[in-house]
């Protein structure tokens, strides 16, 4: 698998104790340590997160981003969505975390139609779980992103605008945010309507069909049965 390398001139951070001096390192987090009993990666399992950590380039309400990251140039969508994952797994590596989490819209921007977005998911999807494979770092959860469009201004599931429904959509693309077997299996979705109130429930488990059981369960969650229908592919 070609992968591009974005941070050529770092190595994995190392642990140096509280006396060092070199910020590319960890003063008091050492992975081997034992604490009662466990080593310190075992208490402390970090997961990097797509959206924080490769998708925001510091656009907020008062104006445009401040950033612009190398792997989000490519004008070709699958691409640039290869590009974001070799930086991710590539990132992770030298800090050592083991777990990644997503919306689905982090990993390969929307598309014109629901049918090329589904498309393009379709193919990158393989590509990270190639990156799984190769590096043993896991998907902690992956979720479904049903506020960050103004569509979604007034609810997904529950929204007045019959247009706006997303359970199709939903259903299409299944394949996309299952988390991995070894992973922990919490899939949460953020706001369910910016006018009304936000939601956020985790799943009990993710790996069973959940689209009938959601509908009936969590009728009032609209965000959270959304992201629950759309997970089943990283297995």
């Amino acid at each position: 698998m070609a992968t591009k390398e974005f941070f050529p001139f770092i190595g994995k951070v190392p642990f140096e104790g509280a006396a060092s001096k070199n910020p590319l390192a960890f003063h008091y987090y050492d992975a081997e340590r034992v604490v009662m009993g466990k080593k310190m990666s075992e208490w402390l399992k970090f997961a990097m997160a797509w959206w924080h950590t490769l998708c925001a380039e510091g656009g907020d309400q008062f104006g445009g981003g401040t950033k612009a990251f190398p792997w989000n140039t490519a004008a070709c969508p699958l691409q640039a969505a290869k590009d974001k994952a070799d930086a991710g797994f590539e990132l992770m590596q030298k800090l050592g975390i083991e777990y990644y989490c997503f919306h689905d819209v982090d990993l390969i921007a929307e598309a014109d139609t629901v049918e090329q977005y589904e498309q393009n998911l379709r193919e990158v999807v393989p590509y990270l779980k190639e990156k799984q494979a190769q590096t043993g770092i896991k998907l902690l959860w992956g979720t479904a992103n049903v506020f960050g469009h103004k569509r979604y201004m007034n609810g997904a599931a529950t929204n007045p605008d019959f247009d706006v429904w997303p359970g199709p959509s939903c259903k299409s693309r299944t394949p996309s945010t299952q988390p991995s077997p070894s992973a922990a299996q919490t899939t949460c979705s953020g706001e369910g309507a910016r006018a009304t109130a936000p939601c956020s429930t985790p799943t009990r488990n993710a790996r069973k069909p959940t689209w009938p059981r959601c509908c009936a369960r969590h009728v009032t969650t609209p965000a959270h049965r959304d992201s629950r229908a759309r997970s089943s592919s990283f297995q």
